[in-house]
């Protein structure tokens, strides 16, 4: 039943497993990609939220602890300085302050994780977070107590018990820095959750990569598998049509087809072969028509030879003609001499005058040949011009796709640089705040060392955020750089289009000259031409006497002519009769290409401009003329033996010297090359 479905129907079964396989595909990529956008979703909702937010918890418990350092200072050199009390009154006020937005923070983080653990959907995600749940409530405590330890070392600095405010800040102190390092490995711990995170969304988009990559090539396999064997179902048909076609192309009409099927390959089937059966028919009736022409050809080639013989005749009778008036020639060649010599004298003033004029006319051919240079220099100048107008608008184009990659780089960079500007601007802040602490403080600043140490830990953080905006930059840079190079080289294009454009200016120019030398040049060639019709004046009185021998010498020359111009006409008739008179039945190549020529015994490098298996046009050789012999080295034939029948100053015309079979081979030789041209 598969057999007899139409073509149409076969492809249609193909392209639907296609669509199928394609959609399984399409699928299963939608369901990854959905996947994995839950995951980044995630991390972007939850984690970078939280972890943000334990970091203004960690800036605002240093500031707190600055606060507290700069409160006890106060505290103690209020017995000395009136004026600090006031300080201290401050510092105590914006400590109460920090405390109650870093109690209100805590919260905030502690409703951030109880949302965030309601919307989770992986388990190992909820522990994590219900982890982070647990240090966040022993945050609040600690701090609490922190704070309210805080205050009794106050309420003593404020009744004057320095030594036993002293003594208690010892234990504050203890406290805030296990607080600190609490908020350190917390902060610590959420950005490795949040790194293996963003660690398992790239092993996930690996996976699925992997698994669309494993699905594409089982589906190409499927397709590829079912098109092969329904090209071997519909290609073995067709390709046996093709060959039984071409086999009746050339001749051979014994190649029979057979195809049970009715679709369409079964009616062409049907088609080749009665096309096969009219050509064995068609071959038959030519069977016929070729022995009619061979005896056609045994009576043309009878006549030939009778022709041959009526050709020897009349050559014998010609010369035979040519030779009695040739005689009777020899004794007025006497009375003709001394009219000669008088005719002789005003020759040398004509001859003169010829040579002026000869020199102008070559002053015109010279003229007209720079001229012609000048137009190819046009030519070449404006294909360079067009050239490099491309080039332009490819380099173009490469600078709009530079410039696309910079802005990518761009938008990378922005979310990063927010963060780190916040961070960075506490930092510094903070910095800045430890160092003139520490200063005033002296010894009662020690607890300056845990701030400074925190301090670090945010400035190594920044660092590390700074190496990341360094990456992007760098990408910018490479980017930039690539877009400027691309500029420059568009300038240099249109610079080079201006150079090019100057040149045809100068060449238009050359040629206004050029054509300038040539009018003067025919006006001297004019006036030399006068004075030659002058002396040829002079010259026609000494002539006079002559005319009557030539007179004589005139009818004899026709007599001879007429002679000759019959054997001639005899010849060139026979000639016809036997070739067709047809020198041109091998058509031309017109390709270029480099060889070489043996002249005079010497091989010298040409170029074919043309050629036919009856002869070939090659570039100039230096001291060759025409009638030189010459051997022609045919690429991909072989040498080839000729005449130089035309010598001009850029080329050399020859005729080959080749019997029958190697014209014929060369012939096929260049058929062959043209078709491969054409191709």
């Amino acid at each position: 039943m598969y057999k007899n479905l139409s073509i149409r129907w076969k492809m249609m079964l193909l392209v639907a497993l296609s669509a199928i396989i394609l959609a399984s595909v399409s699928l299963y990529a939608t369901f990854q990609l959905a996947a994995m956008g839950t995951e980044l979703e995630e991390i972007a909702e939850n984690d970078l939220p939280l972890s943000n937010m334990i970091t203004k918890i960690t800036i605002h418990q240093l500031e707190q602890a600055i606060q507290f350092e700069r409160t006890l200072r106060f505290g103690e050199e209020m017995a000395s300085y009136p004026d600090a009390k006031e300080h201290f009154e401050h510092s105590n006020k914006r400590f109460h302050e920090l405390a109650e937005l870093v109690d209100s923070e805590i919260l905030e983080a502690e409703a951030l994780v109880e949302n965030s653990t309601g919307q989770l959907a992986g388990s190992s995600a909820k522990r994590e977070f219900e982890k982070v749940m647990g240090v966040l409530k022993e945050l609040e405590v600690e701090h609490k107590n922190y704070d309210l330890h805080a205050d009794e070392v106050i309420d003593l600095l404020k009744a004057g018990n320095l030594e036993e405010a002293r003594t208690k800040a010892i234990e504050v102190e203890a406290e805030e820095d296990r607080f600190n390092h609490k908020l350190e490995e917390l902060l610590l711990e959420i950005g490795k959750f949040t790194e293996e995170s963003a660690k398992l969304a790239e092993q996930h988009e690996q996976a699925a990569e992997r698994d669309l990559w494993i699905a594409m090539g089982l589906g190409i396999v499927i397709l590829v598998v079912g098109g092969l064997l329904m090209v071997e179902q519909i290609l073995r048909p067709l390709l046996r049509s093709v060959d039984a076609v071409d086999a009746l192309a050339e001749g051979d009409t014994t190649m029979e087809l057979t195809l049970e099927s009715k679709d369409e390959l079964g009616r062409l089937t049907t088609s080749v072969e009665a096309l096969r059966q009219a050509m064995i028919r068609l071959n038959e009736m030519q069977a016929v028509e070729a022995k009619r022409e061979m005896e056609a050809k045994a009576q043309i080639k009878k006549e030939m030879l009778a022709m041959s013989d009526a050709l020897d005749q009349h050559v014998q009778a010609a010369v035979g003609a040519i030779r009695e008036k040739a005689n009777s020639m020899d004794g007025l060649i006497d009375r003709m001499s001394h009219a000669a010599q008088q005719v002789s004298a005003q020759s040398t003033s004509v001859t003169a005058s010829a040579e002026s004029a000869t020199g102008n006319v070559q002053t015109v051919a010279s003229a007209a040949e720079e001229m012609s240079g000048n137009i190819n220099e046009i030519s070449r100048q404006i294909g360079r011009s067009t050239t490099i107008t491309a080039q332009a608008v490819e380099v173009a184009n490469t600078t709009t796709e530079k410039v696309q990659g910079l802005t990518e780089a761009a938008k990378q960079i922005e979310d990063i640089v927010t963060l780190i500007n916040e961070i960075a601007d506490q930092t510094n802040l903070l910095a800045l705040n430890a160092t003139i602490e520490a200063a005033r403080a002296g010894d009662a600043g020690k607890g300056f060392a845990v701030v400074a140490s925190e301090v670090k830990n945010l400035a190594t953080q920044t660092a590390k955020a700074t190496d990341q905006i360094r990456q992007q930059i760098g990408a910018i840079q490479g980017a930039t750089g690539e877009a400027a190079t691309a500029i420059e080289k568009i300038g240099s294009t249109v610079n080079e289009i201006s150079e090019i454009t100057g040149g045809i200016s100068d060449s238009m120019k050359e040629q206004s000259a050029a054509t300038m030398e040539i009018a003067r040049s025919v006006q001297e060639a004019a006036s030399g031409t006068q004075e030659v019709t002058t002396n040829m004046q002079e010259a026609s009185s000494a002539s006079q006497e002559s005319e009557k021998v030539a007179t004589q010498v005139s009818q004899d020359a026709k007599e001879v002519i007429g002679a000759v111009n019959a054997l001639q006409t005899q010849i060139t008739e026979i000639l016809r009769e036997s070739k067709a008179g047809d020198r041109r039945v091998h058509q031309r190549v017109k390709h270029r290409q480099a060889s070489q020529a043996q002249v005079k015994g010497q091989w010298r490098d040409c170029t074919i401009q043309d050629i036919s298996a009856g002869g070939a046009e090659i570039s100039a050789l230096d001291g060759t003329d025409q009638g030189d012999s010459v051997k022609l080295k045919v690429p991909g034939f072989g040498e080839v033996e000729g005449r130089i029948i035309r010598a001009t100053e850029t080329s050399r015309g020859i005729t080959f010297n080749l019997d029958e079979e190697t014209r014929d081979a060369l012939d096929r030789h260049l058929t062959g090359a043209r078709q491969e041209e054409a191709a």
